[in-house]
């Protein structure tokens, strides 16, 4: 599908609602997932997006060796194929759910493997509603959040370049700790130009996504952001991509950061 078939078959952007009071609102119902986008700008001008890859087949061996031996709490076909950070709700103890902010939070701590690293309270969300000040010691920036098909999707932005690819190294990592943080389910991280991005994913063989189909639609939306708020970036992409999506019928096989299957030493702990 071309960005401009996509895009053009939405009579609105998925009800964009750019206000903390969506930003902080509960998951009222299940089925609702978040989603982040996560973007810097490199010191030559270049903007790069984090993204993480869910385990492939076979990647791990389990303590209980019948058990299944890919990307936890996912469904097959999008085993080995990479994708933004986000997931589906958790309830409290108390029978409640997490704000939007809060649980995609959650996810990005868990899935980068960083445990506690990023606070809801610390993010700024002026970019939101300029009525908000800016917290002290803020490391990420809400810049936009939207509602598509029941997933609260924030397009976030880490400012300090030197943090964000110590998070998402361009040439990427793969390591046991991302998986055990990630309770069984990420295996390797990374930050793609946009270019990069298209290039991957029109390059797929045998129809099979390097990127999930749903992380690329989400990312058209991504697309316009940056279009409308960097005039550089509009320039580059005025004339709007071409972008292969196939469905998602089957697991991709990983031909990039492949390791060796991390072992099961403990109850969801990996190692080499």
């Amino acid at each position: 599908m071309e960005y401009n078939e996509y895009i053009e078959s939405k009579n609105q952007i998925g009800g964009t609602i750019p206000s903390y009071t969506a930003a902080y609102s509960p998951f009222s119902k299940s089925g609702y997932n978040t989603a982040a986008y996560i973007f810097t700008r490199d010191t030559d001008g270049t903007f790069y997006f984090g993204f993480v890859r869910k385990l492939a087949s076979g990647g791990r061996i389990r303590l209980n060796r019948t058990q299944n031996n890919g990307a936890a709490g996912t469904k097959n076909i999008y085993w080995g194929k990479w994708t933004s950070i986000g997931g589906g709700k958790k309830k409290y103890k108390d029978g409640t759910y997490p704000s939007h902010l809060r649980a995609v939070i959650s996810e990005l701590n868990d899935e980068t493997g960083k445990k506690n690293f990023f606070r809801s309270e610390l993010v700024d969300l002026s970019g939101l509603n300029k009525r908000f000040r800016k917290p002290n010691n803020y490391n990420l920036i809400a810049r936009k959040l939207f509602i598509e098909n029941n997933t609260a999707i924030f397009i976030f932005e880490i400012s300090n370049c030197s943090l964000f690819f110590n998070i998402f190294p361009k040439k990427g990592i793969t390591h046991p700790n991302l998986l055990t943080s990630s309770s069984g389910e990420i295996d390797a991280i990374q930050s793609y130009t946009t270019e990069q991005i298209i290039n991957l994913q029109n390059s797929i063989n045998n129809k099979n996504n390097y990127f999930i189909s749903y992380c690329i639609y989400n990312f058209f939306h991504v697309m316009i952001y940056m279009k409308e708020m960097y005039k550089s970036y509009n320039k580059r992409w005025q004339n709007n991509p071409i972008i292969n999506i196939e469905n998602d019928t089957r697991d991709r096989i990983n031909w990039e950061l492949i390791h060796a299957p991390y072992r099961e030493i403990r109850c969801g702990i990996y190692v080499f």
